[in-house]
């Protein structure tokens, strides 16, 4: 996968031939920007969401395994520590994982991922999410902001570890998830790493 860059070079993890989001607008999460695309954390065109906040997913994997995440306030999810080689609804056990990553998600209306019970959020996965965007054109140019709108200028060292401003295809978390499991690196996730030099 190539992922798209935004007009200040923020990669957008997307392998559709939509249009990717453009940081021209002071709301890094202007749904607006990401133009007619047909469902972004199973928010319709016509309003509808069909994920709530708290529902707990089970998602297919490629070797027929299953990976767990947890729908957060759109558009992003976080996903567990947790893969099954039989499908698991045990929502306490699931719940009790650590949590891997959390990421922006574009989910398809036909996803293949399912809903399997709902349960509040926690404390923890409740608090702000912090990313960075990094300029293009001068890799020394950084942002660190969070989901609760605090932002700084930031040097590039500051961001390594932090994921990086995306809005993430399902099929990638999948492939994402599934290399985390095996130990392997993800070519995604090294893509998005913060630009040091």
């Amino acid at each position: 996968m190539q992922p798209a860059r935004g007009s200040i070079g923020v990669p957008i993890a997307t392998t559709r031939d939509e249009p990717a989001w453009s940081s021209n607008s002071p709301d890094p999460w202007n749904f607006r920007a990401l133009g007619s695309a047909p469902s972004l954390h199973g928010i319709l065109e016509n309003g509808q969401n069909i994920h709530r906040p708290g529902a707990l997913l089970r998602i297919p994997l490629a070797d027929g395994s299953f990976g767990y995440g947890r729908v957060l306030e759109p558009p992003h999810d976080a996903f567990y520590e947790y893969r099954t080689n039989s499908p698991d609804a045990d929502l306490d056990r699931i719940a009790s994982k650590p949590i891997l990553f959390k990421v922006a998600i574009r989910h398809s209306d036909l996803s293949p991922w399912e809903i399997i019970g709902w349960r509040a959020i926690e404390e923890p996965l409740a608090q702000p999410i912090v990313q960075f965007r990094q300029d293009v054109g001068d890799f020394r140019r950084c942002k660190i902001f969070d989901t609760a709108g605090n932002s700084r200028d930031a040097e590039p060292q500051e961001c390594v570890g932090l994921e990086r401003l995306a809005v993430w295809e399902q099929s990638d978390v999948e492939e994402r998830l599934l290399d985390t499991f095996m130990g392997r690196p993800n070519f995604t996730v090294e893509h998005l790493k913060v630009r040091l030099r």
